[in-house]
């Protein structure tokens, strides 16, 4: 299969992935095989309160997702390092902001992401309002190096796809929201847009 043909099936899985979690990991593992990333997820921080939420993550378990959420959301130096530079569908390579020798000194190195064989990531905003940001994030080991050349194309080329796909996830699942409590409440109503 050609990069062309890779490129087409997750950008169907990405915005399939939008209705459809099983369809959103497929892309998650599909955007990792084709960057030699062990690990992708969806982020939601929140800057003001140092703290996240990982809704979707494939090549870590739900534990250490949680671990990151309750523990080493504040601690995210790439995170700190690119905040002035974070917008919606701008792309973060951790290694341009942060050295490995300066990351390996953290405690969010030494008591997280060692232990998880994390040396290196890249994160896409989906979505950036006032200190809340939403991203695609991929991670992978010491040992595979930076992302760099076609890597990086392949996540620029990516990265106004996420943006649009998060844009319709955060509008599903706002509409999600409203279906619950309408069933909630037992009662007749209409919901007009503009």
């Amino acid at each position: 299969m050609s990069i062309e043909d890779d490129y087409e099936v997750l950008l169907r899985d990405l915005y399939g992935g939008v209705a459809d979690s099983d369809r959103m990991g497929r892309f998650l593992r599909g955007l990792c095989a084709a960057t030699d990333s062990h690990t992708g997820l969806l982020l939601r921080q929140d800057f003001a309160n140092n703290s996240a939420d990982v809704p979707h993550i494939v090549g870590i378990d739900a534990a250490e997702s949680l671990q990151y959420e309750a523990e080493f959301a504040a601690d995210n130096i790439w995170f700190q390092r690119s905040l002035p530079y974070i917008r919606t569908g701008s792309v973060h390579f951790g290694d341009d902001r942060v050295s490995r020798q300066e990351l390996q000194r953290t405690r969010y190195y030494q008591d997280f992401l060692r232990f998880l064989d994390i040396s290196h990531s890249l994160g896409i905003c989906g979505l950036r309002v006032r200190e809340q940001a939403a991203f695609l994030t991929l991670c992978r080991s010491e040992s595979l190096g930076a992302y760099e050349g076609g890597e990086r194309d392949l996540i620029q080329r990516i990265a106004p796809h996420w943006a649009n796909a998060y844009a319709l996830l955060a509008r599903m699942e706002e509409l999600r929201a409203q279906t619950h409590w309408l069933h909630r409440l037992r009662q007749g109503m209409f919901l007009l847009d503009a």
